[in-house]
């Protein structure tokens, strides 16, 4: 899974913008797909630790979640795309971009968190 998101990063960055406070937005971009490869972990994980008591709330990703490699490559591809389209905006809006993408970021950063309670809260524990 790391090789997946390591190489949609770099798929995502040849085109380096030439403004000077480009890196910044590099690493908010890196956080930001981080943060989409924990939803991923964690989605997957509480359906299949509770099929009955969870669901994925994209309506779009929904229709993947049968099959964990079709939703990590749709999530992936759709974070992607949102990445790529931030990096190429840059240029014009750089400012805008860099604030946009950490806004993204914590809110897929919330999601995980609300996922990660939801499992603490509702998958029993083992005690062996």
């Amino acid at each position: 899974m790391r090789t997946i998101v390591l190489v949609l990063i770099l798929l995502a960055l040849p085109r380096v913008t030439q403004a000077q406070d480009a890196h910044w937005l590099h690493a908010a971009l890196a956080g930001s797909m981080i943060v989409h490869g924990a939803d991923i972990s964690t989605t997957m994980y509480a359906l299949g630790a509770n099929p009955q008591g969870f669901r994925e709330a994209n309506p779009v990703l929904r229709q993947l979640v049968h099959d964990p490699v079709l939703f990590a490559v749709g999530k992936m591809g759709l974070a992607t795309a949102v990445n790529y389209y931030l990096l190429r905006q840059h240029v014009r809006h750089p400012r805008l971009t860099f604030w946009a993408s950490l806004a993204q970021t914590a809110v897929i950063g919330y999601v995980v968190h609300h996922n990660a309670q939801l499992i603490r809260h509702t998958t029993p524990v083992r005690r062996d």
